[in-house]
């Protein structure tokens, strides 16, 4: 297990990611499927149904 708030550091280690945002798991994401687009959008809280 790896707990970062660097975002590369997270997406180059990992297998599978998981983002939390207030305490809650907001999604989990594979190594094939994660963007940092994507990442930064769950653990700012916003869900995949809410991106502009």
């Amino acid at each position: 297990m790896v707990i970062s708030s660097e975002m590369p550091e997270v997406m180059h280690v990992s297998d599978r990611i998981v983002a939390m945002y207030s305490g809650r798991v907001m999604r989990t994401f594979t190594s094939e499927e994660v963007t940092e687009d994507n990442l930064i959008q769950a653990i700012s809280g916003i869900s995949s149904g809410q991106a502009a």
